[in-house]
């Protein structure tokens, strides 16, 4: 009997003790969002995040682990990103990516991102600077609280380190940052929503076909 009660109570113990440390995790992640957005904030970059799960979950709907169901889906379509430069392909082509702005809270957006109409690069093709319209583009705000939230990320993570260093030595996402969301996505803990982010955000930064940004 005294054996039986002793497996049974250290079996209990290990689920309450499995049960603090993933609520803590949990807590930790939820702590990382809300140092740095508010909780009306929240409800868009929720938003956000969701409208990207579903593409993926529409994609693998027999997987339900959202880490494994995203790296799949990246699987199949980073290497095509990378071939063509088209952004387009990963699941938010340019008209539906202005409707998700058209829809989503602008002051909200406004912390990840500084919305213009007009796009300018230089195109190793041409030679030459390319200005165009273009709604809805973007850049990285860098005195938003994305960039803040990427700071207390990159704190506990490498990848994002050095993630966060290219965009707070060049200003923006450089074609660097690029090439390391769509090669080394799998650094990336797609279980965090906040991590999600990052892979989505790169992917709302252009949504045209643009080969030279993907170029180390």
């Amino acid at each position: 009997m005294r054996t039986k009660f002793l497996s049974r109570f250290l079996t209990f113990s290990l689920i309450c003790i499995t049960a603090v440390i993933v609520i803590s995790c949990e807590e930790n992640r939820s702590n990382d969002a809300s140092e740095t957005f508010t909780s009306e904030q929240m409800v868009t970059i929720n938003q956000l995040v969701s409208y990207y799960d579903s593409i993926v979950q529409a994609a693998h709907p027999e997987i339900t682990d959202i880490d494994t169901a995203y790296k799949v889906y990246l699987d199949s379509v980073c290497p095509l990103i990378l071939e063509t430069g088209n952004m387009g392909l990963s699941g938010i082509n340019i008209s539906a990516r202005n409707k998700l702005f058209d829809r989503l809270d602008r002051k909200t957006l406004d912390e990840i991102f500084i919305i213009g109409d007009t796009l300018k690069y230089f195109s190793l093709s041409k030679k030459k600077k390319i200005k165009k319209y273009y709604p809805y583009y973007v850049k990285i705000n860098n005195k938003g609280a994305y960039m803040v939230l990427l700071n207390e990320l990159s704190k506990k993570n490498d990848f994002i380190r050095r993630y966060y260093n290219q965009i707070r030595e060049f200003g923006d996402l450089t074609p660097a940052c690029y090439g390391m969301i769509l090669r080394d996505y799998n650094q990336l803990d797609f279980s965090d929503p906040m991590q999600r982010l990052i892979f989505i955000v790169n992917v709302l930064d252009t949504n045209e076909e643009i080969k030279d940004r993907f170029r180390h």
